[in-house]
């Protein structure tokens, strides 16, 4: 090596060593160190097994990391790439599913549910689509502590659901309740002639581009999904046995749309 050469490479390894040199941290890097401390000890308090998260500001993904395990029992540790059940956040693609059909023309918000749907409850007919969309419809739930009312098959809670009163007059009251999504999700089915897990990935999935987006429940084998756990106590618990993680297993009737992982 010449004396130049050298002298060259002393000084760039000058600067280099420096301890400020092109690491200072940002308002930006600190607020996500913050936001990371805090996901952290969130999830030791509420005995998160898992997590993804993503910040976004001014439209940019600013923070975007994954914590703990997609699968406690071997280890498996959650990644970018990891599938996380989203359960009834699949409510919003219901929701613009609608938005669509209303700009096609397809759908009036406005309009009774009757002027979609046969076989309705008398007390049913006369609630508009957007009563539905907002939960005041006052509607009976499908769903219980237990889980779809009736049992047996998923015509079953559908029948049985039929048959019980209101709950309060329409328009009456905001009441988050799963019977007026099964009814949108079957005028989407409808409406657009398709089953509506189809309409969804064709009509939203593909354009936006989601392409690891998928339909399933805890029953489906979907690959890389995370594994789904809870502390409810099981059944077959004897009362102040302590809590538990254990699975949790879920089944989301056609009738639904399905559980949407992502």
């Amino acid at each position: 090596m010449t004396l130049g050469k050298y002298r060259a490479a002393a000084a760039i390894a000058a600067l280099l060593s420096l301890p400020c040199f092109g690491t200072a941290a940002t308002p930006l890097d600190e607020a996500n160190e913050r936001a990371m401390q805090s996901i952290q000890q969130t999830m030791k308090e509420q005995r998160i097994p898992g997590l993804q998260i993503a910040i976004i500001k001014d439209d940019q993904v600013v923070l975007s990391q994954s914590y703990g395990l997609a699968n406690v029992e071997n280890h498996v540790p959650a990644t970018r790439t990891t599938l996380f059940p989203i359960n009834s956040a699949t409510k919003s693609f219901t929701g613009v599913a609608m938005m669509q059909l209303a700009e096609a023309g397809l759908v009036d918000l406005d309009a009774p549910v009757s002027d979609y749907l046969d076989g309705l409850p008398e007390a049913w007919r006369n609630i508009h689509v957007r009563q539905l969309l907002a939960h005041t419809s006052g509607l009976p739930d499908i769903l219980d502590q237990q889980g779809l009312i009736g049992g047996g098959s998923e015509q079953d809670p559908w029948k049985a659901v039929k048959l019980l009163p209101m709950d309060a007059h329409t328009g009456e009251r905001f009441a988050y309740n799963q019977t007026n999504y099964v009814l949108l999700s079957q005028i989407i089915v409808k409406q657009t002639k398709m089953p509506y897990e189809k309409y969804v990935a064709e009509r939203q999935f593909a354009a936006a581009g989601m392409r690891s987006s998928t339909f399933g429940d805890s029953y489906d084998l979907i690959a890389n999904a995370a594994t789904m756990y809870s502390y409810f106590p099981r059944k077959t618990d004897a009362q102040g046995d302590d809590e538990r993680l254990s699975h949790w297993f879920y089944d989301m009737p056609v009738v639904f749309g399905r559980a949407v992982e992502s």
